[in-house]
């Protein structure tokens, strides 16, 4: 099939894959077990298996005596998996410089089923399928994670079963499809369900009967009578269609239906077919969600798009179906699909607007196992102006949406500069604005500071940057005064919660963030203020520039007001966005937008120790360090994650706290990795049982695989645009308990406190959240905190670098302590820069290029949030 016959094709984009190989042979077919022991067959011994966390009791002295499921059950093959026998090739491309041959696929014995009465007892490792009637739910763990239930068999036998992360919760009476192991517990036969999906009924009384049992919401008895009675035997004909069924009852309860009905018709089977690929519960769910009853289509078409459109499914996994489905190594629907999804991991990992040409294609060929030559083949299909495109001006190729972005950044700032209307015309009045804004604060500035507050009053946009005690919050107090005189309408913004209160704090003006700013509503899709409604305020300071990403800028610069004026504030020198992009870089680069850089040190009362390190860490030096903690720098020399972590918790237990720090409130554990063994993810396990430990108090609750106790600090990881809370955010967690969800039912449920707002997480959401007593040196920009202690082990030197140690340094306002390994130390001073980007900015700003819409087909207006 070619590429524009396979909508499916067309969709966008995710990291190392395994490539296509033959599955193993099948197993031979297990012979009938003799007759004497279909009498009474034999259990196994007992297995002596892990116990479930808190739920090892309920399948202890509650079960029946054990016995083996009955005959209907039907056995499905294990799911097949890549990894072939040793010495299996792999099929390749003609001519490519890699070229193999994949042999035969050897013929499978077809398996012989049984009689019902005399099949053999089903192995415990063995899939099995079976469809059952739930009689009631037994358990249900605290977290709705995990939940026992008692069903009957077709042949009226009860069991009990149990099942994690269910995709529906059945009622009584209700008939589900199960798929899972049994298994041995206790002495026990025990059956673990991975799947369990409802069976919707046939026929109109069917039908009738699962209305009746309040399957969808707002509809009982009644309705189901009204439909019986309007449709009879064509009830089952029509259930699906809302026009038909709003001739009988209104109109609201008929498309409840019929969508109820369409989401499940058919599911049973769908996921039974898909639990053949060995996909697990919760990525059955999201891929039945995202292609309904085209999944099986899709899968058997193009599974390698399953990567591109799913978050959580990497490439290497859709490889796995594609060969389970029989697709080929060279399939160019595969090459394309590597294209698109490892240049979108690229762009969202490693902060690249666009990659070169030829880097993607190495990139694929060595991560897909495809020669370059079939990789290059494809590469205009995918840079076709639909999903990616390559781009004239910087040679560079680009997701869509990021190169509308970055075109629109440098069109805006072009526009925004020529239409500009400044508070001061003239550069003298300018100078007796800031001269006299800086008398009424009882400021001296320094050449610097007052040459970046006079051109912020007179230029349309301008970029004050600076290191750590150049003044630059004494620049903007300025400026912002100066502004005030003249009556301007000011409005201050930062990236982050944190940004944005610390802006407040110094400037004692009003502040937002730029989410905030910008509005978002989920109904509209996007920001609100935007070229049709942009903000009011006459000119705008952004702090902490270096955080903003590419899309974020794009939003922004959108909402500014023709003459409005802009102040754009932040360090160089500091890591740039967690985000695609380096907008401050660019900018700065590009030559055209004025920039002024704070140059003189002003040396502070207290932290004097912390910027005299930070520049000397800037310019490729050694930091100075101090034997006493109050001097503000410190490095205490630790070897391996026991050492580090036993210094670590000797700081926060006891040396902190007997110089009366609040280590709860006022320090701040930061480390450059976030997995490994003295990661972010291991240290946080290790503070919070040494900080705040659960308890059964009722101050923890449990949510997915985590307890989070009332006191624990936490952080949001990704934006939530509903609940406007955002990537980076910190705050700490002030209730647990329940929230109602529906009419009825009741869920475990946590309250986080962040700067301005409270925030109400369940086990649905819990994932948006982490653990923050530490945290990464990018998730920490923004920030600002008393007491910063970074760990540097030898293990961590791959990612350690100048700017990233930088970073990590001015985070600390008041001390900053240093744990580690000196090796890393050094290592990390001497790299430069570890964080060049493939951006286009800066050169569309010095040359602009074609139009935002040059050579792009048409794609929906509005943001697309992550």
């Amino acid at each position: 099939m070619g590429r524009d016959d396979n909508p499916v094709d067309k969709a966008v984009p995710l990291p190392r894959v395994l490539m296509l190989r033959r599955p193993p042979p099948a197993p031979a077919p297990r012979p009938a077990a003799p007759a004497a022991s279909r009498t009474a067959p034999a259990a196994p011994p007992p297995v002596r298996q892990p116990t479930p966390p808190a739920y090892g009791d309920l399948f202890g002295n509650a079960l029946a005596p054990a016995r083996m499921p009955p005959a209907p059950a039907r056995v499905l093959p294990p799911p097949v998996r890549v990894s072939p026998p040793a010495g299996a090739a792999l099929a390749r491309p003609a001519g490519d410089a890699r070229e193999a041959t994949d042999p035969p696929a050897p013929a499978t014995a077809p398996r012989e089923a049984a009689p019902a009465k005399e099949r053999a007892p089903v192995a415990p490792d063995e899939t099995v399928e079976m469809t059952v009637r739930i009689v009631r739910e037994l358990h249900e763990s605290p977290d709705r994670t995990f939940y026992v239930y008692l069903a009957k068999k077709e042949d009226g036998e009860e069991f009990k079963f149990s099942t994690t992360h269910p995709a529906t919760r059945p009622k009584a009476k209700e008939q589900v499809l199960l798929q899972g192991k049994w298994g041995v517990y206790r002495g026990q036969q025990t059956f673990r369900a991975t799947v369990m999906t409802p069976v919707l009924p046939k026929g109109a009384k069917g039908i009738v009967g699962w209305l009746r049992q309040s399957s969808v919401k707002g509809v009982g008895h009644a309705t189901a009578n009204k439909l019986a009675e309007a449709f009879g035997d064509e009830l089952e004909h029509v259930v699906g269609d809302a026009e038909a069924l709003a001739r009988a009852i209104p109109r609201e309860k008929a498309v409840a239906i019929a969508e109820a009905w369409a989401s499940n018709a058919g599911q049973a089977e769908l996921v039974a077919w898909l639990g053949r690929f060995g996909l697990g519960p919760l990525t059955t769910k999201k891929i039945i969600k995202q292609f309904g009853a085209r999944s099986k289509q899709i899968i058997e078409e193009n599974p390698w798009v399953l990567a591109e459109t799913i978050e959580g499914i990497a490439f290497r996994s859709a490889d796995e179906v594609a060969h389970s489905a029989g697709h080929q190594l060279a399939d160019p629907k595969r090459i394309r699909g590597a294209l698109r999804f490892f240049l979108d991991a690229r762009t969202r990992e490693g902060g690249h607007c666009g990659l070169p040409p030829s880097m993607l294609v190495e990139t694929v060929a060595d991560e897909i196992g495809v020669g370059a030559v079939a990789v290059r083949a494809e590469l205009d299909e995918v840079a076709d102006g639909r999903t990616h495109a390559l781009d004239e001006v910087t040679n560079l190729i680009y997701p869509i949406p990021l190169l509308r972005d970055e075109r629109d950044i440098a069109d805006r700032i072009l526009t925004l500069m020529a239409e500009a209307k400044p508070a001061s015309e003239t550069p003298e009045e300018a100078c007796r604005l800031v001269d006299e804004a800086a008398a009424e604060l009882g400021f001296v500035l320094d050449e610097s500071q007052r040459q970046a507050a006079v051109s912020a009053v007179s230029e349309g946009i301008c970029i004050l940057t600076g290191g750590p005690g150049t003044g630059k919050t004494t620049t903007v107090r300025v400026i912002l005064k100066a502004l005030q005189s003249v009556e301007r309408k000011v409005a201050i913004a930062g990236p982050t919660g944190r940004s944005a209160k610390r802006a407040a704090d110094v400037t004692g003006a009003k502040t937002s963030t730029l989410h905030r700013m910008l509005e978002w509503e989920a109904a509209a899709g996007g920001f609100t203020r935007n070229q049709r409604r942009p903000l009011q305020e006459d000119h705008l300071i952004v702090d902490e520039f270096s955080m903003v990403d590419t899309r974020l800028a794009a939003a922004f610069f959108q909402a500014v007001a023709p003459g409005s004026a802009i102040t754009i504030v932040g360090d160089v020198d500091q890591l740039p966005s967690v985000g695609s992009g380096q907008i401050l870089r660019d900018l700065i680069a590009s030559g055209s937008v004025p920039v002024c850089r704070l140059s003189v040190v002003h040396r502070q009362k207290d932290g004097n120790g912390i910027v005299a390190a930070a520049h000397n860490i800037n310019a490729g030096a050694l930091p100075a360090v101090s034997a006493k903690a109050a001097d503000g720098f410190t490095f205490t020399e630790a070897y391996g994650a026991n050492g580090i972590s036993e210094q670590l918790v000797r700081m926060v237990t006891r040396d902190l706290p007997e110089r009366g720090i609040d280590v709860s409130r006022d320090v701040q554990i930061l480390a450059g990795m976030r997995q490994g063994e003295i990661g972010v993810t291991k240290l946080n396990e290790i503070l919070k049982a040494t900080l705040n430990p659960a308890a059964e108090d009722g101050r923890t609750v449990r949510l997915g695989h985590r307890l989070f106790t009332v006191g624990d600090r936490v952080m949001q990881m990704r934006n939530n645009y509903e609940k406007k809370v955002y990537n980076g955010e910190v705050g700490q967690i002030c209730w647990v308990g329940e929230v109602k969800r529906g009419e009825k039912e009741m869920v475990t449920a946590i309250r986080v406190e962040y700067p301005g707002d409270q925030v109400v997480y369940t086990a649905e959401d819990a994932d948006d959240i982490d653990y923050a007593w530490a945290t990464t040196v990018h998730k920490s920009q923004g920030c600002e905190f008393p007491v910063v202690l970074f760990v540097v082990p030898n293990s961590h030197q791959s990612i350690l670098s100048r700017n990233l140690l930088y970073t990590a340094v001015t985070r600390a306002k008041q001390e900053c302590h240093l744990v580690g390994d000196g090796r890393a130390l050094r290592s990390a001073i001497a790299k430069a820069d570890t964080t060049r980007r493939y951006t286009g900015l800066a050169l569309r700003l010095a040359a602009p290029g074609p139009s935002p819409d040059d050579g792009i087909d048409e794609m929906p207006a509005g943001p697309s949030p992550r």
